[in-house]
């Protein structure tokens, strides 16, 4: 029978009482006072890093190339042939458009 005992620690940064499930054991000099810290202290000094670097999703659109005449889809609106940008058409071009 495994007994989980629900202790409160005081934790280092806020000087809360929270359970000891709720924390994280940082390193310290002594080893026998550990600290404490809640996983709410955690997420001021560690935001979530996702979220920092958040881009918006681009999707891949057709695009049509007057110039080269090649149909591709890309996220970025240049040929990869010509690698110019002046003469796209974005949607989808089909063969019988073009004759």
């Amino acid at each position: 029978m495994v007994v989980v005992l629900r202790v409160n620690v005081t934790c280092h940064k806020c000087k809360k009482k929270v359970p000891k499930l709720e924390t994280r054991q940082l390193k310290s000099a002594d080893p026998d006072t550990p600290k404490y810290e809640c996983f709410e202290c955690f997420k001021e000094v560690h935001p979530n890093r996702a979220m920092l670097n958040h881009e918006p999703v681009r999707i891949k659109r057709n695009f049509y190339c007057e110039r080269c005449r090649y149909s591709f889809a890309s996220k970025v609106p240049e040929c990869p042939y010509c690698a110019k940008d002046d003469c796209l058409e974005s949607g989808s071009i089909s063969i019988h458009d073009l004759l």
